[in-house]
């Protein structure tokens, strides 16, 4: 009887010793993320892997107009690839964003956190090469305001 829990209990571990490694494997195992950016009017965007750069346009209405990171996903995830997840703002797994503007003149300004005036902008996310979850991606949202 003993020699049977024994082995009963060698074999239990053994078991419970692949589940926690096939654990760790998975959970070290980073993703293409995709990046859904979002603007205070209520337009989205959906730079998926294989989207680095997309346009809009907006009709010039003298408001400022914030441009973010919504939400993102992880496609490929066994349990996760259909789940939307809302960004951090500190640790390992952010986004970092900048703008780019070059005014109807051709002078260039990297100094703005939003949309308002004519010209071109170019609102560029990264998704950061620290996280853990995801490999390290930039996009593009080319805006032209008219």
């Amino acid at each position: 009887m003993k020699k049977n829990l024994s082995l009963f209990l060698s074999v239990l571990m053994f078991f419970i010793g692949l589940f926690c490694v096939a654990c760790n494997e998975d959970s070290a195992k980073k993703y293409s993320v995709t990046i859904k950016i979002k603007n205070d009017l209520g337009q989205e965007w959906i730079f998926t892997p294989d989207v680095e750069e997309l346009n809009a346009e907006m009709e010039y209405d003298g408001d400022e107009h914030q441009f973010y990171v919504d939400a993102y996903q992880l496609a490929d995830h066994p349990m996760w690839g259909d789940k939307w997840f809302t960004p951090n703002s500190s640790g390992a797994n952010v986004f970092i964003r900048s703008y780019l503007y070059c005014d109807q003149e051709g002078k260039y300004n990297t100094k703005l956190t939003c949309v308002q005036e004519k010209g071109e902008y170019y609102y560029t996310v990264s998704a950061s090469e620290s996280s853990d979850l995801w490999y390290f991606r930039s996009i593009n949202l080319h805006i032209t305001v008219f």
